[in-house]
């Protein structure tokens, strides 16, 4: 699986305009891959939409990117974005795709520029640091790290509220198990920002029923994991929908009511 982490900028009063501009883009009959989450910036540089999807080929990104860059209003809000990025991204190889299950309304997207060369040594440390800080990372709900562009990751978790991450990670902190050994050393700039759910989204319950239809038997179906118990790293298949999928590692069942990392 690859994503793709799209970023439009657009003025506050149009963010509606271009929201519904992105779900008809993302539910067009020629879209290609899985459409993720849609969230509009709160704290950090306002004015700007994250679209996640993910891709089981590389062609069917690399479709999709010629698809924006040669539409003459690219996600149906051409007339209302002043720039859009696409970032590609792979997943950190021992986590799983991304996970089903009721999730918070608040949302915090991490993108750390690493040094040459600091990939495999934060690659190694988040490993390593997972299962310890289980109370914590139980709320990650993605990382990834780009395929193109400055080497960095972008790791992307879901709270309740921010009171809730700030005592988790105070918490992680305290007991020694965040952040990773060796992580931190590989950072070059950090940037943090808040987003919230605009529209369907992850753990968003306003799904329309013709995403209901097109979507149900992808991963984000709720039902696929929402009962599976934290196993570190044991090979086993699970249902998705219809459909089996080998996973390395999973972390304990959506709980709460909050998204997971």
């Amino acid at each position: 699986m690859l994503y793709e982490l799209a970023n439009l900028s657009c003025p506050l009063l149009a963010l509606g305009q271009a929201s519904d501009g992105v779900h008809a883009w993302v539910d067009d009959g020629e879209a290609k891959g899985e459409f993720l989450g849609c969230w509009r910036t709160e704290l950090g540089t306002l004015g700007q939409i994250f679209v996640l999807r993910g891709f089981a080929a590389p062609e069917d990104m690399t479709a999709e990117r010629r698809r924006a860059l040669l539409n003459a209003s690219p996600f149906n809000a051409g007339s209302v974005v002043s720039a859009i990025e696409m970032d590609s991204y792979a997943p950190f190889p021992f986590l799983p795709t991304i996970r089903a299950g009721e999730r918070g309304g608040v949302y915090e997207f991490r993108t750390y520029q690493l040094k040459p060369g600091g990939l495999p040594p934060t690659l190694a440390g988040w490993e390593a640091a997972i299962e310890p800080a289980r109370d914590y990372t139980d709320h990650l709900v993605v990382n990834m790290y780009a395929l193109d562009g400055a080497p960095r990751i972008t790791h992307i978790w879901g709270f309740a509220s921010l009171e809730e991450r700030s005592g988790l990670r105070a918490r992680a902190y305290a007991a020694g198990v965040w952040p990773p050994k060796g992580g931190p050393e590989q950072i070059a700039r950090a940037t943090s920002t808040i987003a919230l759910p605009q529209g369907r989204s992850i753990g968003n319950s306003h799904r329309g029923e013709t995403w209901r239809r097109k979507r149900h038997h992808h991963s984000i179906s709720r039902r696929s994991f929402a009962r599976i118990p934290f196993r570190p790293r044991a090979n086993r298949r699970v249902s998705c929908g219809g459909r089996s999928e080998r996973m390395s590692w999973h972390p304990r069942s959506a709980r709460r009511g909050g998204p997971r990392g």
